[in-house]
C-alpha cells in the first residue's frame, strides 16, 4: 500500500525561516513563538506582505536543507520500520519551489537523508503546487495521506479510493469539517489498522 506524507508543516519547520523573513521586511510585526490562525497569517499580514514575505524566503541558498525537523519528524523515524514491516510505501509529496543552490529534491532528499526520514520503503516526489497532489496521489495509488493544508485535503477528497487527513496545526484549527489527526502516530495508528 501507498501512503503520502508532506513536508512542510508536517515534518519540517517552515514556519521559522518564513517569520524572520517577515520580521526583517517588517521588524517586530510578529513576536517570538507567534502561532498563525491562518496559512496565509491574514491577522498580521496584507496578501502582498505575505508574498513579499515568501519570495525572500525563497532566496535562501539551499533553504530546504536548513529547516528544523518538528517533533512529528522524530515520531515518524520511529515508526517507518513498522511501516516498511507492513508492506506499507511511504512518498514524501512536497511542494517547495526552486531557490537558490541545488534542485528542491535534492535538498528535499538530503534534509531527509539528514533527518533519518530515509528507508528502502520511501521515496520523495516534489509538485509544482501542492493542487498536483490530488493527481499524484490518484496515478501512483495512494491509499491515504497526511498534509497540513486544508486546500491540499479539499483536492484530494476528490481522489477515489483515497483518505486525507489534516494534521492539526494552529493555521487549520478552525477547519473543522476536514478528517484530521493529532499527530504522526495517530495518522500511521489509522493506516496500520487498515492493512
Amino acid at each position: 500500500m501507498n501512503i503520502a506524507i508532506d513536508i512542510d508543516g508536517v515534518l519540517a519547520n517552515f514556519t521559522q525561516p518564513f517569520q524572520s523573513a517577515v520580521n526583517s521586511l517588517y521588524p517586530g510585526r510578529l513576536e517570538d513563538g507567534y502561532a498563525p490562525k491562518d496559512f496565509w497569517y491574514t491577522e498580521k499580514l496584507s496578501s502582498e506582505e505575505s508574498l513579499a514575505a515568501l519570495t525572500s524566503t525563497f532566496q535562501t541558498h539551499n533553504l530546504w536543507t536548513k529547516l528544523e525537523p518538528l517533533p512529528d519528524a522524530k515520531e515518524l523515524q520511529t515508526l517507518l520500520h513498522e511501516l516498511h514491516m507492513n508492506a506499507v510505501d511511504v512518498i514524501y509529496a512536497t511542494h517547495r519551489p526552486k531557490t537558490p543552490g541545488m534542485s528542491s529534491l535534492a535538498q528535499t532528499n538530503r534534509w531527509l537523508i539528514h533527518n533519518d526520514l530515509m528507508r528502502g520503503n520511501t521515496t520523495t516526489v516534489v509538485v509544482d503546487k501542492s493542487q498536483h497532489k490530488a493527481y499524484l496521489y490518484e496515478i501512483l495509488n495512494v491509499k491515504f495521506s497526511v498534509d497540513d493544508r486544508p486546500d491540499t485535503i479539499l483536492a484530494c477528497q476528490a481522489v477515489p479510493g483515497h483518505r486525507p487527513y489534516l494534521l492539526e496545526r494552529s493555521w487549520n484549527v478552525s477547519d473543522i469539517h476536514l478528517p484530521r489527526v493529532r499527530s504522526m502516530q495517530e495518522f500511521v495508528k489509522i493506516v496500520l489498522d487498515k492493512t
